[in-house]
Order: C-alpha cells, then structure tokens, then sequence
C-alpha cells in the first residue's frame, strides 16, 4: 500500500512541476509570481519524498536544488 502512495506523490510532484511550467508557457503566471514558487515548491518537495523512498539518488539531487530554489524565491524581498 505505501508503494502505491509513493508512487501517488511522485505524479502528484511531477504533475505540479508540469503544471507550473504549463501556466508560465501560457503566460497565466510569470516566474517570478509568489504561486508559481508555490507550485515549484510543492513539486520538488513531493519528488523528494518519493525519490528519497526509491533510492534514486540523481533525481533526489535536481529536486532538493530545485525546493532551494523556489524556498530562495519565495523568501527573498523583492
């Protein structure tokens, strides 16, 4: 059962990222909107957990820069 809900949260992560980079595509958000980091966030905080219960250590690497990243942003006052 918690294989299935790991799974659950990588497509959840990995469908939060895609839809972040969707909406900026799309010109509904911009990359430095606060909901875009959000989105950014909540994506490569999720790929964290799975890729940490996986063991798959290159992806763990990318989405821990990439939570960096949007915590940075989202803390930074501009």
């Amino acid at each position: 059962m918690l294989y299935y809900a790991m799974q659950g949260i990588g497509l959840f992560g990995a469908s939060a990222l895609l839809f972040a980079y969707l909406q900026v595509s799309r010109k509904v958000l911009t990359t430095t909107s606060r909901h875009y980091q959000r989105l950014n966030l909540l994506g490569s905080s999720l790929l964290v957990v799975n890729t940490v219960y996986f063991e798959v250590y290159g992806p763990l690497i990318l989405n821990v820069i990439w939570m960096l990243i949007a915590i940075k942003s989202l803390t930074s006052k501009n």
